[in-house]
C-alpha cells in the first residue's frame, strides 16, 4: 500500500535524465522546478498551488505557469555532458528569470540556491535549484597617490577599454 495522505513541497529542483521527473502517490505542490530529458516530466497529483515549473513535456493540471520548453540540454545548461554535468542554467535558458520569488513562501520559505547563493529579493527567480547569478565584478588597476598639508592633489589613472557596464570608483579621505 502506498501512503497518500501527506502533502510534498517541492521547491526550485533540477531533475535531469530519469525515469520520471516529479511524481507522487499523495499531493505535490511543485515550485520552479525543472524536469529535463526525463521519460515522464511530472505524474501524479499536483495541488493547483503549483507554479512556475518548467519540462518538456506538456503542462500538468495545477500549474497555471507551467514552462513548456523545446530547447536543447545545451542551450538549458552550462556542461550537461561533462564529467561531471554542470547544470548551472544559463542566462537563455528558458528556465532564467521565469520563476516565482519563494522567500515569503508560507510552507517553505527560503532565498538561496544549491551554491548557497542568494536569490533576488523582490524579483522574479530562476526556475531550478540555480539562481543564475551576475557576472563578478573585474578588476582592472588601481593607482594612488599622498599629499600632506595640501588642498589639491593630482594623479593619474588609465580606465582599460576592454569590458561593458564599467564603473571608476574614486575614494578621498
Amino acid at each position: 500500500n502506498l501512503d497518500t495522505d501527506y502533502t510534498a513541497y517541492v521547491y526550485n529542483n533540477t531533475v535531469y535524465d530519469c525515469t520520471m521527473g516529479y511524481g507522487t502517490s499523495g499531493t505535490s505542490i511543485a515550485k520552479n522546478n525543472i524536469a529535463f530529458n526525463n521519460g515522464d516530466d511530472y505524474a501524479g497529483s499536483f495541488d493547483s498551488a503549483s507554479d512556475n515549473n518548467l519540462g518538456e513535456d506538456p503542462a500538468f493540471a495545477g500549474d497555471g505557469n507551467y514552462v513548456q520548453t523545446s530547447q536543447t540540454a545545451a542551450q538549458m545548461f552550462v556542461d550537461p555532458g561533462g564529467s561531471p554535468p554542470d547544470f548551472h542554467i544559463l542566462s537563455t535558458s528558458d528556465a532564467y528569470d521565469a520563476g516565482t520569488n519563494l522567500s515569503l513562501d508560507p510552507n517553505l520559505d527560503f532565498s538561496d540556491d544549491l551554491d548557497g547563493e542568494s536569490r533576488p529579493q523582490g524579483t522574479q527567480w530562476d526556475i531550478g535549484a540555480d539562481e543564475k547569478g551576475c557576472s563578478p565584478i573585474g578588476f582592472d588597476a588601481a593607482s594612488s597617490a599622498t599629499a600632506e598639508n595640501t588642498n589639491s592633489l593630482t594623479w593619474q589613472h588609465t580606465v582599460g577599454t576592454g569590458g561593458s557596464d564599467r564603473i571608476l570608483v574614486v575614494g578621498v579621505s
